[in-house]
C-alpha cells in the first residue's frame, strides 16, 4: 500500500504544471477548477453569458484544465474568424476567468484567448482539441 501511495505521489509531481509563463493560467490542475460554463460565442468583442452547458465533474473539467496547462503563446497572433465558444472557468479560490475558444477540427490545433488579455492568443495542441470536441459534443 505504501509503494502505491509513493507511486501516486510521484506521478502527481510529474503531471503538475510547470512555470514557463503558465502562471497567467493560475498554475491550475484539474482539482482546482470547480466549474466550466460554455456559451456559443457572439463575437470577439462581446462575451456571451447565456451558457448552454455547465461542467462540474472532474472527468469533464479535466480537459479544460489540460487545455489551460498546455497552451503555448502564439507568435503570429491573428485569427481571421470569430471564436466558436465563450468559456467561464470557476476556481475553488472563487476566482473566475473568461476565455474565448476557436475550436480546431479533429486532429488540428485550437486557439484560446483570455478575455482580459485578448491581444494574446494561445495554441491548444491537436490531441487536446480532439478531447474538447468529444467533451463538447461537437461534430467534426
Amino acid at each position: 500500500m505504501g509503494r502505491l501511495l509513493n507511486f501516486i505521489s510521484e506521478v502527481r509531481k510529474i503531471t503538475l504544471p510547470y512555470g514557463d509563463g503558465r502562471e497567467r493560467f493560475n498554475a491550475i490542475d484539474a482539482e482546482e477548477i470547480n466549474c466550466v460554463k460554455i456559451a456559443k460565442s457572439v463575437g470577439r468583442a462581446r462575451f456571451n453569458e447565456q451558457f448552454l452547458v455547465e461542467y462540474n465533474k472532474l472527468q469533464d473539467i479535466k480537459v479544460f484544465a489540460d487545455m489551460l496547462r498546455n497552451a503555448d503563446e502564439l507568435v503570429d497572433s491573428s485569427v481571421r474568424r470569430e471564436p466558436d465558444f465563450d468559456l467561464e472557468i470557476y476556481y475553488k479560490s472563487d476566482a473566475v476567468e473568461r476565455y474565448q475558444l476557436w475550436l480546431g477540427r479533429n486532429g488540428t490545433p485550437s486557439v484560446l484567448s483570455n478575455v482580459s488579455e485578448s491581444h494574446r492568443l494561445y495554441k491548444v495542441e491537436a490531441d487536446i482539441t480532439n478531447r474538447l470536441i468529444l467533451t463538447l459534443g461537437v461534430e467534426d
